[in-house]
């Protein structure tokens, strides 16, 4: 029963991904979502150049 506190999100495979919307404020964790997401894709195409294929690595503090 939806309650208005999360979000399924979906795309071209039959995966579903369901956010805590609270969650969706925490910009660290809505990065390693999407990165986590992207990580084959960044991996594996040949087309992308090395900067791109960094797009996901965090710089060290």
């Amino acid at each position: 029963c939806p309650d208005g506190n999360q979000m399924v999100m979906g795309g071209s495979n039959p995966n579903a991904l369901i956010l805590h919307i609270e969650r969706l404020n925490d910009l660290d964790h809505l990065l390693t979502l999407g990165c986590d997401w992207l990580s084959d894709y960044l991996a594996n195409n040949l087309d992308l150049d090395e900067d791109q294929r960094n797009l996901c690595v965090r710089p060290t503090q």
